[in-house]
């Protein structure tokens, strides 16, 4: 039977330690969640609509009954009885449905073998009865161990009114099961864990639209940063971007990592938000297809008095070698505050130079705004690594961009197209850099963030493709 206890480290990366468990032994796992409306008839309830601000009293008269029946909008933190890891969950606004319910650490035991393994516990919306009640049962397919597999997650429970503090609370059960086959057809479950959540305090709950500027949060894989940005018309979420994602791949077993970078999501009235987004690359000399995945919900302030999101992302990658192999990471929760920063303005962003990392090696991206404050000059990348398809040759390039305009919501995007040689053959580089102006950091410097790609195509036995595939970056004016 193939379950394993520790895993080696991504490729060209390290993976982060985990704070130790407790016995039963925490697995190997890739985080599992799920993506989405999880029972027929609630789509659309994933971010139930914040149509008016709600207070946590309950409502008088008439009214008085059926209040009593909804818990009151905001988060909710429980423990798993399994190993004190926290139950986190939220109510809509609308105090419709329980939203973004996340465990980050659940012990499955498996069957045949008597295997304990651990995984983590993500829906995305169940909705609330007017009774008060509430049950879904979801199921996501990702992959375990190498191997195909099948993730159920029951989430289910009842609203009970105040405790003897004064707080509202909510009691109930979650389950969660996993099926894949090895060497036999093997179910790992945890059996059904109950558990009791009390609202967390926090300020009064709003309907209004989150506030512009840059957001964090943290990839539960490996504590990387989960960045994004509310854009300044506060309709979308630009320059989503993960520097490490890692990815389980099957048939095979291969872990990697890959970044993560999504250029914009849009931003629903209702505070919700989902896309997803395709691009085509190159992985280890093979033509590959990375899909992102990000959705979630705006869930007003939290006890800090910072505005706070929480939702899923999802990667993964399809390429052919010796076999045809999907890479994912499944499905991870997150949590993001807004970042302390100063009042975000909206004019053009200021005059001089900018500076950025490569993610790829550290190396500067460079460019300026010049004095007219419409375009961008001089975009510089010393040092691009480009993978080629096929072949598996890894080789550096420089980039460079000589202008790109400035649109008066402060975007930007340009893709140049040029002849060139590369080791005796005629060649064509493209390159592509994108980004938003997003006001001012922390540190009160002018700021920006986008992606870039270069690519690069030439015959010599064969035609080949090489690429940096999507990059993310920042930069702070300088």
């Amino acid at each position: 039977m193939k379950i394993k206890f520790t895993r080696a480290p991504a490729i060209g990366r390290g993976r982060g330690s985990r704070r130790g468990l407790a016995a039963p032994v925490r697995g190997l796992v890739l985080a599992a969640g799920l993506f989405g409306a999880v029972v027929a008839g609630t789509a659309g309830t994933a971010s139930a609509a914040v149509k008016a601000a709600v207070s946590p009293s309950l409502a008088a008269g008439a009214g008085a009954a059926v209040a009593a029946a909804h818990p009151p909008v905001g988060s909710y933190t429980a423990t798993n009885p399994q190993n004190g890891e926290p139950v986190m969950f939220y109510v809509s606004a609308g105090q419709t449905s329980l939203q973004d319910i996340s465990i980050p650490v659940v012990y499955l035991t498996c069957t045949p073998g008597g295997a304990n393994v651990s995984e983590p516990f993500g829906m995305a919306s169940v909705p609330l009865k007017s009774t008060g009640s509430f049950a879904a049962t979801a199921t996501q397919a990702g992959v375990y161990a190498g191997n195909k597999a099948t993730f159920t997650y029951t989430f289910r429970g009842n609203y009970q009114g105040l405790n003897s503090s004064g707080v509202p609370t909510v009691t109930g059960t979650f389950k969660e099961t996993l099926k894949f086959t090895d060497s036999a057809a093997r179910t790992c479950t945890s059996g059904s864990q109950s558990w009791t959540a009390a609202r967390d305090t926090q300020p009064r709950q709003t309907t209004a639209p989150p506030p512009v500027g840059s957001y964090t949060a943290t990839n539960p894989q490996n504590g990387e940063p989960v960045t994004f940005y509310v854009s300044a018309g506060q309709t979308s979420l630009q320059d989503i971007s993960i520097p490490v994602v890692y990815l389980n791949c099957a048939p095979g077993d291969a872990n990697i990592s890959e970044p993560f970078p999504v250029a914009s999501v849009p931003l629903k009235s209702d505070g919700s938000f989902t896309a997803t987004a395709t691009q085509a690359g190159v992985y280890a000399g093979n033509k590959a297809t990375f899909t992102y995945t990000f959705r979630g919900n705006f869930h007003s302030v939290g006890p800090s008095g910072a505005a706070r999101a929480a939702g899923t992302f999802r990667e993964t990658m399809t390429f052919t070698d010796s076999a045809a192999r999907t890479c994912t990471s499944n499905t991870q929760s997150w949590t993001a505050a807004r970042d302390a920063q100063p009042p975000q303005p909206k004019t053009a962003p200021p005059v001089g130079g900018y500076s950025a990392t490569n993610p790829q090696n550290g190396e500067p991206i460079t460019f300026s705004v010049p004095a007219s404050r419409d375009r961008l000059h001089n975009i510089a990348i010393p040092v691009v690594y480009l993978n080629c398809a096929p072949g598996n040759l890894t080789i550096s390039e420089p980039f460079s961009i000589a202008a790109i305009p400035l649109k008066p919501d402060r975007s930007f995007t340009a893709t140049t197209t040029k002849t060139g040689v590369y080791n005796g053959h005629p060649a064509k580089f493209t390159d592509t850099f994108r980004g938003n102006f997003h006001g001012v950091a922390p540190s009160g410097a002018a700021r920006a963030a986008g992606t870039f790609r270069e690519t690069m195509t030439f015959t010599d036995s064969t035609k080949r493709t090489c690429t940096s595939n999507n990059q993310s970056w920042t930069a702070t004016h300088t």
